[in-house]
């Protein structure tokens, strides 16, 4: 049986062995600020093949080349994949906004639907995968032009 002394004992040895395995490259790591941050939003309806303006909310660290492109899920199992195109957005200090022109799927369906942007950059020290978003949209239905 297990006293309660040695117990406390074996944890207390498991705890300083694993606070010595942190080193301080790892604490640079864990605080070391990301490569891109966003948040985009926007709040009232859409229609299929309609360029609107979302603005997005960006903090860039990345000084690096890369590629970026749209990704669209929505209602009925609608799934469409933009080719990627060279990332455009600047690096930046700190939050900044900006309002991206973005023109909905002209076969995107009625209901709801969410935009993801996805990429990656070359950096020095390899390669950074990332995804933004969700952007939550709502589709209405696309209106009738009368003749």
């Amino acid at each position: 049986m297990i006293s309660a002394a040695n117990a406390m004992g074996a944890a207390g040895a498991v705890a300083l062995a694993f606070s010595t395995a942190i080193t301080a490259d790892t604490i640079v790591q864990v605080t070391k600020r990301p490569m891109i941050q966003a948040e985009g939003s926007y709040h009232r309806a859409v229609a299929p093949g309609e360029t609107i303006l979302i603005p997005w909310r960006v903090n860039k660290a990345a000084d690096c080349p890369g590629n970026a492109g749209r990704v669209w899920s929505g209602a009925q199992g609608f799934h469409l994949a933009e080719p990627l195109k060279p990332a455009a957005i600047p690096t930046t200090d700190s939050w900044r906004l900006f309002r991206i022109e973005t023109t909905i799927p002209a076969l995107a369906p009625e209901g709801p639907l969410q935009l993801r942007i996805v990429g990656t950059y070359a950096c020095p020290e390899g390669r950074f995968d990332f995804t933004l978003g969700p952007v939550v949209l709502t589709v209405r239905a696309p209106v009738e032009k009368e003749s």
